[in-house]
């Protein structure tokens, strides 16, 4: 499957989503203008990231997948799609191997560490938290 790869804007993040490499990031700030529109792209290609890999298998070694979320900020909106991002790849991995959320922060900003740990209590998915 192609890698997705989404440049970063002032208001939108880098989106990495390379299945080659394993690769699967998003960095920066996430404030775009509309949200629903840059992570409506990032969703449907990762449902269908996680349906092909399903039926074929080609992930070498699922444990190996780590998603990582090296964000500066975000506002409501993309937290709501953050979330659904999140309860995709619970309901693809509750019943398989597992995923690992790489969660980074800042060593000053508290609200960024809460937030990802705000999120992994509301999905049953490991967090390892990084503190920059």
């Amino acid at each position: 499957m192609k890698a997705l790869i989404i440049k970063g804007t002032e208001f939108s993040p880098q989106i990495t989503f390379n299945p080659e490499l394993l690769k699967f990031e998003i960095s920066g700030e996430s404030r775009p203008e509309d949200a629903g529109k840059l992570y409506g792209v990032v969703l449907e290609w990762l449902e269908e990231y996680l349906k092909t890999n399903k039926s074929r298998k080609t992930v070498p070694n699922p444990s190996q997948i780590k998603f990582e979320f090296n964000l500066l900020y975000f506002n409501t909106v993309s937290a709501k799609y953050i979330l659904e991002i999140l309860r995709v790849l619970h309901a693809h991995f509750a019943n398989g191997p597992g995923i690992k959320i790489l969660w980074y922060y800042k060593a000053k900003d508290e609200d960024m560490k809460e937030s990802g740990e705000e999120f992994a209590r509301l999905v049953n998915i490991p967090f390892e938290f990084i503190q920059l």
